[in-house]
């Protein structure tokens, strides 16, 4: 299978490799990066991070705000690939607390009910979407906690198996 996994991390990226090493896999690990190879090339995945650090603060009227911050940028390529591909899409987030930081608590608010269980949006396109922000996009290696790329990976493959169906 052909994955796109987008972290700008590297030691999330080398996990993906671990985890991930019976795939053919791309990395990018920027925003902008991750784009230009969402635009050039097909692949059947894209793994995502959430938050990532923000990008061409030169440009903006004031840069000064934003440098250092990190933004949902997952979300804008999640919903580009909704938008543009039959690829499947996932976002992987172990960085965001939903007590911490509000855009993990408003996604936790939509992909999960108040029972912890993922909801079922029938209306999505067969472009499978899932957001990872609980357990399964954790996993415990040699005694610390990683980013579990496989976990996140085969929840979209059997959400997309469910759409087809």
């Amino acid at each position: 299978m052909k994955i796109l996994v987008v972290d700008d991390t590297q030691s999330n990226l080398e996990e993906a490799k671990i985890q991930l090493s019976e795939h053919k896999l791309t990395l990018a690990n920027t925003f902008t990066e991750a784009m230009s190879l969402i635009k050039t090339t097909t692949f059947d995945v894209v793994l995502t991070d959430l938050m990532m650090p923000v990008e061409n603060v030169n440009m903006m009227a004031h840069p000064d705000i934003f440098s250092n911050q990190l933004m949902p940028y997952g979300l804008l390529i999640a919903l580009y690939v909704i938008g543009n591909t039959d690829t499947k899409v996932a976002i992987v987030s172990m960085d965001g607390d939903r007590h911490n930081h509000p855009i993990v608590s408003a996604a936790d608010n939509i992909m999960y009910n108040n029972d912890g269980d993922f909801v079922e949006y029938p209306n999505l396109p067969k472009t499978s979407f899932y957001m990872g922000t609980r357990g399964r996009s954790i996993v415990e290696r040699d005694g610390r906690w990683v980013k579990g790329w496989s976990g996140p990976l085969n929840d979209v493959l059997e959400k997309s198996k469910q759409n087809i169906a």
